[in-house]
């Protein structure tokens, strides 16, 4: 066949994200529903979803509602109800269904069920060691370096082109099946199979974009080649996992896991999820292990594909896992605690010692913390944020007072410059046992350290790769054709007795196949199987390249930091090893480096330098960075170079005096001061404690403001204050305005109270 034959990924059919992070036992209604409304199309013309979406905007207002997200192509709209509310719009004749949006899974450390099922969390596997002989090669979407709960160590990849850096997951898929594979047993998140962070890894990355898309057959050719490669040039097997298929088989494809195969290797791929009788490829291929999906209760997922090349079953349905996502929630004690984000929060992120402001109807002493505010229903959300911010707050949690509800907190119109999220009465109850402890608030969604549910075939395959790693690593003087029989043989029957089309030898169990594994004997191995010794490391010559030759930081402002990268590229025949990274120079001191390169690089695999420019003085600055090679190769430098810059700006105008009389227990109009960037080079950095209010009356004056964590030079923001007297008489204050490395500047306020 065509080497070129189109490769497309196998499907996730439930890739759902983050919707909860706290242990549930049971189904839990927090008051988010989906509220489908009825088609708009004709028989002559067709709706999108997008006016159906916005006449369910208009219904969820008039049952009370707040609509948090929309989901045009299902002509939904997801919003928070009271349950009068959700019942008032399941009686509406333009609303077709209205469905409670449930919560998913904790994110405290967890053991999803499919490691328990296919028994690798067997105590047997934690008292004996692993050797180190065996690599997992994931050739799929890449792998998400910087996620808390995957492995930095061990951890290589092959830099592709085509699909870019290996340690960049733009759709999830890779990260989540690396997750199954090798999740760390650290106490937060998920636990893996091979959950010791020992496990060597590398990444080949196929697929690319927000969706993967697809790639094609001599890709993947390509990739098992680089596999087996990486793996022999650190003188170990290859389990090479691949949570892809399509429905053509390709000749040159095929050649590539048969000489794979030849050379002592074990391919494992997904079986496919079109959920009838055809052959997906590469799992067609007699020298891969084809893998089907079970659920919860050991049935065969309806998506996967039944036939005479599926040799084995594992967990494939609602398969909880990493993905380089992020969702709103607080997490402290072990424990994510989920939220919903406030309207006109700052999107960040922030870590600091809990504390109970009450109702936060007035600021507190709450200098570098984050504030827990009730819900009361009296003072507005703008004004306890205000009230949290004067305090010195750093973040902010509303807890709704109502039993069921989530809460979506809305500043009308207010942006502040502090994370901000609400949560549920409930939660918010379980959020207080920990006052006085750290808690991370966070209030962003995109790149981070996420878990989500995915079902397909591609989630069962990495438990039967991952459990293949672990039992070889522990029995390394076997073969892999004796790993694939001690996998199959050792099977718990499901289905049809015996090998059945379904399931095929039934549901892997990793304490049974390493103990018939163990039983095989050493070194018995067919015809063409291999050799029980891993390949030695390769006996080529090291070589590097280093393309950056110089990194200028440019100006930045004094008391900030620039982060750049260079990438050091193994390109020899034989592994490159690493004496390390340093710095010369008169302006060494201010620049500080860290590295994903350990002192080894396997052949054809790159890693990345990044370092980080800083200075508090105004100053220019420069330096080399050496990085030196072992086996007597030659140094190389790289020449950096950056310049620190007192920020600077203006305040228009100097006091605001004419807020005039005001009865208390009401706010003033808004006036406004304008924050202007005065330097022509420099950022002006803000921070959450850098706009305040002094003084004698400081409680008695409220702000909110515009302006973002960096200032670009020559931009302005616009602060709002209003004058909130408490009591009568004259009231005075100051508003403090100072941008991390600028000289602080002032504004007079006052008003009178009546």
């Amino acid at each position: 066949m065509n080497s070129s034959t189109k490769r497309a990924l196998a499907a996730l059919l439930l890739a759902l994200p983050v919707a909860a992070l706290a242990q549930q036992t049971a189904p839990f209604n927090d008051g988010r529903y989906i509220i489908k409304m009825r088609s708009q199309s004709t028989a002559t013309s067709h709706s999108d979803g997008a006016a159906e979406v916005e006449r369910g905007r208009t219904e969820v207002a008039t049952a009370g509602g707040i609509v948090v997200n929309r989901l045009d192509k299902h002509r939904s709209v997801v919003a928070v109800l009271s349950d009068a509310g959700a019942a008032r719009l399941r009686n509406s004749a333009n609303v077709e269904s209205v469905e409670p949006d449930s919560r998913r899974y904790p994110l405290a450390q967890t053991t999803p069920w499919g490691i328990t099922r296919v028994q690798a969390d067997n105590t047997l596997f934690k008292t004996t060691a692993s050797t180190g002989n065996v690599m997992v090669c994931i050739i799929d979407s890449g792998y998400q370096r910087l996620h808390v709960d995957l492995p930095s160590t061990n951890v290589t990849g092959t830099f592709n082109a085509g699909s870019g850096n290996w340690y960049e997951d733009s759709c999830g898929h890779g990260s989540h099946v690396t997750g199954t594979i090798a999740a760390l047993d650290n106490a937060e998140g998920v636990v893996g199979v091979n959950g010791d962070g020992n496990l060597s890894i590398h990444i080949q990355k196929v697929f690319d974009g927000a969706t993967c898309g697809w790639s094609y057959a001599s890709d993947l050719a390509a990739a098992v080649d680089n596999c087996t490669a990486a793996a022999a040039a650190q003188g170990k097997w290859a389990v090479v996992s691949m949570s892809l298929g399509g429905g053509t088989p390709s000749a040159t494809e095929e050649a590539a896991f048969t000489a794979a195969t030849a050379a002592g290797h074990l391919m494992v791929a997904a079986a496919g999820n079109a959920g009838d009788t055809t052959t997906s490829y590469p799992a067609g291929y007699a020298t891969v292990m084809s893998v089907a999906a079970v659920d919860s209760t050991n049935l065969v997922a309806g998506f996967s594909q039944q036939n005479s090349d599926v040799e084995i079953a594992a967990p494939g349905v609602d398969v909880l896992s990493t993905v380089p996502t992020l969702s709103e929630h607080v997490l402290v004690g072990g424990t994510a605690i989920p939220g919903m984000p406030a309207v006109g929060a700052a999107k960040a992120s922030v870590s600091a010692p809990l504390v109970d402001g009450g109702v936060c109807n007035s600021a507190g002493a709450w200098t570098g913390k984050v504030v827990i505010c009730d819900r009361d229903g009296v003072v507005p959300f703008s004004t306890k944020v205000t009230n949290v911010i004067n305090g010195k707050g750093v973040g902010v949690v509303f807890v709704n007072n109502l039993s069921v509800e989530s809460l979506a907190p809305d500043y009308g119109g207010l942006v502040t410059s502090i994370p901000g999220i609400g949560m549920t009465k409930s939660d918010g109850t379980a959020l207080r046992a920990f006052v006085a402890q750290t808690a991370s608030l966070v209030n962003q969604t995109g790149t981070g350290s996420g878990y989500s549910l995915y079902s397909g075939t591609s989630m069962a395959t990495p438990h039967v790769s991952g459990v293949a790693a672990l039992i070889w690593n522990r029995l390394p003087d076997h073969s892999n054709t004796q790993v694939r029989q001690a996998l199959t043989a050792s099977a718990l029957d499901l289905g049809a007795a015996g090998r059945d089309n379904a399931y095929g030898y039934g549901l892997l169990q990793a304490k049974a196949a390493y103990d018939a594994l163990a039983a095989m004997p050493a070194g018995s191995l067919p015809p063409g199987a291999g050799t029980v010794t891993p390949p030695p490391p390769s006996s080529g010559t090291p070589a590097y390249t280093l393309p950056t030759i110089s990194l200028a930081f440019g100006t930045i402002a004094t008391g900030s930091s620039a982060t750049k990268s260079v990438t050091l590229n193994s390109t020899g025949t034989a592994a490159l090893p690493i004496s390390g990274f340093s710095f010369t120079g008169t302006g060494a001191a201010s620049f500080t480096q860290s590295n994903n390169c350990g002192t080894s690089l396997a052949v054809g695999t790159s890693c990345t330098i990044s370092v980080t420019f800083s200075s508090t003085i105004v100053s220019t600055k420069s330096a080399s960075l050496v990085f030196t090679p072992g086996a007597g190769l030659a140094t190389t430098s790289v020449t950096l170079s950056g310049t620190t810059a007192a920020p600077s700006f203006s305040r228009t105008p100097a006091t605001l005096t004419s807020f005039g009389n005001v009865t208390r227990g009401t706010a003033s109009a808004v006036k406004q001061v304008t924050v202007k960037n005065t330097s022509t080079s420099v950022g002006l950095p803000f921070s959450s404690t850098s706009i305040s209010f002094t003084g004698t009356n400081f409680t008695e004056f409220l702000q909110a403001n515009s302006c973002p964590a960096v200032l670009a030079p020559q931009a302005s923001c616009i602060i709002s204050v209003q004058f909130r007297p408490l009591s009568a008489g004259n009231k005075s204050a100051s508003l403090s305005i100072a941008p991390t490395g600028a000289v602080r500047q002032t504004v007079a306020v006052s008003g009178t109270g009546k």
